[in-house]
């Protein structure tokens, strides 16, 4: 494998790799590759003659791959699959939506051999055809593809532990949906997300992995075996998951990797001889992983994983992230229930939201009657930095402001006081100098806004205020209340990292 500062075309991971230096341009809809453990043609829609194949067909069928290329379907996957490929065509929606087809076996194989699962959808102006072996025996083809029948046979990846089975998926859905609309926060509810997941698809490890502004990320839930340690807190810079892999999965459900360490394989040929173009993979369950996430996987001891985008307002908000440590398969059926955990994540990520700002709002409200009450009692506002109120010990306040430390009250690490001319600082806050310049721009903010609300948080501070990212390591993010007008220029500032 090579890496160069540019990319080749066309790009193949298999033979090409990518660094930190250019991994935001590394075309991951197009890797050119698939993973080993399955089989994938691109046929004409028109006429379902095959016009790319991967590499491995030969070792799976017998058949050399210059004999399936200008093959119809038919004698590729048999008669009967052909002919229900053609029905789904013809009744479907299948842009970008790959739907399961039908169980069989392919052209070539012993009879004896394990059958394939087929799904099937259109994109880049072919029908792409993905296989992989489904584990059952011969008297089970015409059975649903569930995961009590998922057994693998010898020489193939092992299954996961038994996951949810049909009959159980609406006490699933109804459990699921219950336990969410129950909690009372964000972090509650990423908790019980990450706590139903694990349950229903029984691997090592679920985080709910949270991308900030930056597209930093952060492990705000962690359910895993009692023997692991927790993930919880942790923080990843955004090369971790650069943009091409962000953009995907705004568009996918579902994300497999069976195997961290399996065999990749070349589409063939590398281009798409309908557009020119390399295979557009992006909806492809066998698309071929980038060598920077497998190496990182690795690292990690991680053998395999299962990845669920969370969308807020059709952008994403963060990942449902699902490590195992040994290598298993992701049958149809667990592959169904982990998306459907996904999509009721994000259809229920704005819910939460609101109610953990609502009673966000009620600490700021708290909080901002907490400092009017401290400044008509005292005449100034020096009491806030006094021992009294609890800084150094980072408790809280209550609903009724009444004081017992205004950093815990609102999950803050530092507080600055600006009045009579001079700051008072407790905890980890930026230099005066530099909270001069804050809060002139904050001034600018609030004057900007034409309302009468005294209160501004901003989460994203290094980006409104690029001067602030010279000292984001303690102050990303600001409340500031403007004290009243009376007091016009004092400030109470809280920041967090």
């Amino acid at each position: 494998m090579t890496i160069a500062t540019e990319l080749p075309f066309p790009y193949s991971v298999k033979r090409h790799g990518v660094s930190l230096n250019n991994c935001d341009d590394e075309p991951v809809r197009t890797p050119g590759c698939i993973q080993g453990h399955g089989l994938m043609l691109a046929v004409r829609p028109h006429d379902l003659v095959a016009v790319q194949v991967s590499e491995n067909w030969p070792a799976w069928t017998g058949t050399p791959v210059d004999q399936v290329l200008g093959q119809p379907l038919a004698s590729l996957v048999g008669a009967e699959g052909a002919r229900v490929i053609q029905h789904i065509m013809d009744t479907e929606l299948l842009a970008n939506n790959p739907l399961y087809a039908v169980t069989t076996r392919l052209t070539g194989t012993r009879t004896d051999s394990a059958p394939v699962d087929i799904s099937v959808h259109l994109s880049d102006g072919v029908l792409i055809v993905e296989c992989e072996r489904s584990g059952r025996g011969v008297a089970s083809l015409t059975e649903p593809v569930t995961a009590s029948l998922i057994a693998a046979p010898a020489g193939t990846l092992v299954n996961p532990p038994a996951a949810v089975t049909d009959t159980d998926y609406y006490s699933m859905v109804k459990k699921t949906l219950v336990r969410m609309k129950a909690t009372a926060s964000l972090a509650e509810f990423c908790n019980v997300a990450a706590q139903e997941v694990m349950r229903i698809t029984r691997l090592d490890r679920v985080m709910i992995y949270r991308f900030h502004a930056d597209y930093t990320g952060e492990v705000v839930a962690d359910a895993h075996r009692d023997d692991l340690n927790s993930w919880f807190g942790l923080r990843y810079p955004a090369s971790d998951i650069p943009k091409p892999a962000r953009e995907i999965f705004k568009r996918i459900g579902v994300r497999p990797l069976p195997n961290v360490d399996g065999e990749t394989v070349e589409m063939v040929p590398l281009l798409n001889p309908q557009t020119g173009r390399p295979l557009d993979m992006t909806y492809c369950a066998l698309r071929g992983a980038s060598v920077m996430y497998t190496d990182y996987l690795r690292n990690m001891g991680v053998s395999a994983t299962l990845t669920m985008p969370i969308l807020r307002d059709g952008e994403l908000w963060g990942l449902i992230a699902c490590h195992h440590y040994s290598q298993l398969s992701f049958p149809y059926s667990l592959r169904a229930a982990a998306e459907f955990m996904g999509q009721i994540t994000s259809l229920e990520i704005a819910s939460a939201e609101g109610r953990e700002y609502l009673q966000y709002r009620l600490r700021l409200d708290a909080a901002h009657h907490a400092v009017l009450a401290t400044a008509s009692a005292d005449g100034d506002l020096s009491a806030l930095t006094d021992a009294k109120f609890g800084y150094a010990e980072g408790k809280s306040i209550d609903a009724e402001g009444r004081s017992g430390g205004l950093l815990g009250g609102i999950d803050a690490t530092g507080v600055a006081v600006f009045e009579r001319g001079r700051w008072s600082m407790q905890g980890d806050t930026p230099t005066e100098a530099q909270l001069d310049a804050l809060a002139q721009w904050l001034a600018q903010r609030m004057e900007a806004s034409r309302s009468d609300e005294w209160v501004l948080a901003v989460d994203d501070l290094g980006r409104q205020f690029p001067e602030a990212a010279k000292y984001a390591e303690v102050a990303s993010g600001v409340l500031a209340i403007r004290v009243s007008q009376r007091l016009l220029g004092d400030w109470v500032l809280w920041f967090r990292p």
